[in-house]
């Protein structure tokens, strides 16, 4: 699989009763499912010092409930309490690509994907606020 078969989003989540606020990406495929809805196998994570992300795609899961449902293969992962400017470097199995986002005031700030990038990257402006 290469990086065009995947979207990423990024978006906020503010749980109410911790006061804490956690960056969440999904990463799903383009492609939707007719019989499953599987899980994208994604691992990596955060060198806070680096304030670098480093994710690997390897591929998708059969879903272990084997009750029909459709649409695309995704997985998120979160981390809490972001603040400054972050590098995203991501991994599939042809290529592997880099883009870069600001945490700041509550919001998320995409910066410009370098030139050639066949990435499909995303912020949800809306905060979801959830109760624990």
């Amino acid at each position: 699989m290469t990086l065009a078969e995947f979207t990423i989003t990024l978006r906020l989540r503010r749980e109410e009763e911790s006061n804490r606020t956690w960056t969440v990406f999904r990463v799903a495929t383009v492609r939707e499912f007719r019989m499953f809805r599987y899980r994208i196998q994604m691992d990596g994570g955060l060198d806070a010092g680096a304030r670098t992300f480093d994710f690997r795609i390897h591929g998708v899961q059969a879903p272990t409930n084997l009750m029909p449902e459709t649409g695309a293969a995704f997985t998120e992962l979160a981390f809490p309490d972001l603040d400054g400017e972050y590098r995203v470097r991501l991994a599939g199995a042809r290529n592997a690509e880099e883009f870069s986002f600001i945490v700041s005031a509550g919001r998320i700030a995409l910066l410009p994907l370098p030139a050639g990038s066949t990435l499909s990257v995303g912020i949800e402006k809306e905060v979801e606020n959830v109760r624990q």
